[in-house]
């Protein structure tokens, strides 16, 4: 009688309606007790699949590459904090191409997912998406070198970039002589490894790079959250 009351998908991806006709199945004879008991029933599975949901799309745990490789990550979806006694940077850029200016933003974070030390920096300029993610890499680890930052993994949502430091495209074009200078600038942190990561595990960084936008100078932190990206800080270290 109750069949088709309830259907679980494989996996318990889903809970299918509860059948509408539930009353007329049951029978207006069997009394409201038996209707209560059911209710209850559905309730107890509403329950028990939510838990098994929250379980089955938690964030899974990152593998962290080789120390001194420069190999490309499984993306994930949330910013994951370095082993301990680490450093993690991250960069991004951003463009307004109706002003012909660039956004670069930097973050260092420990982890405990403290920041260590942040930048938005604005600059003029027109490029394609890959060779500003290039600048911003640059950039990041200029200024952690000239302020003394260690930097033990380096993380971009550019995949094209990561896969040009691995030597994966050709020698051509100004994106190369850029990849050649982020190489270089590689070189002064020792057995530094660079990930590709989507975006959303970059949020601080591309919150800083938008902010760039509407500066007209450097703007720096130093052992502070820029208020700019307070939240999402304070959320990627939960």
């Amino acid at each position: 009688m109750l069949k088709k009351s309830l259907e679980f998908v494989a996996g318990a991806e889903k809970v299918t309606r509860v059948a509408v006709g539930i009353k007329k199945v049951i029978g207006v004879a069997a009394g409201a007790r038996k209707v209560v008991g059911i209710s209850i029933v559905v309730k107890k599975l509403l329950e028990n699949h939510r838990k098994l949901r929250v379980n089955s799309t938690a964030t899974p745990a990152v593998t962290t590459p080789a120390a001194g490789s420069r190999t490309s990550s499984t993306p994930v979806t949330k910013w994951q904090p370095p082993p301990e006694n680490k450093f993690k940077l991250n960069v991004d850029a951003a463009l307004d191409s109706s002003r012909t200016k660039i956004g670069i933003g930097v973050i260092v974070r420990n982890s405990d997912g403290q920041v260590v030390g942040a930048m938005s920096k604005p600059a003029v300029g027109n490029f394609k998406s890959q060779e500003m993610e290039a600048k911003a890499m640059f950039v990041g680890l200029s200024w952690a070198k000239q302020y003394q930052i260690p930097v033990d993994y380096v993380e971009t949502d550019c995949l094209m970039l990561v896969n040009a430091l691995n030597g994966c495209i050709s020698q051509n074009l100004g994106f190369f002589d850029l990849v050649s200078d982020v190489t270089f600038h590689l070189s002064f942190f020792s057995n530094v490894c660079v990930s590709h990561v989507k975006r959303d595990a970059n949020q601080a960084a591309h919150g800083l790079a938008r902010q760039a936008l509407q500066l007209d100078n450097n703007c720096i932190w130093l052992e502070e959250i820029p208020s700019t990206i307070f939240s999402v800080v304070v959320n990627d270290s939960m």
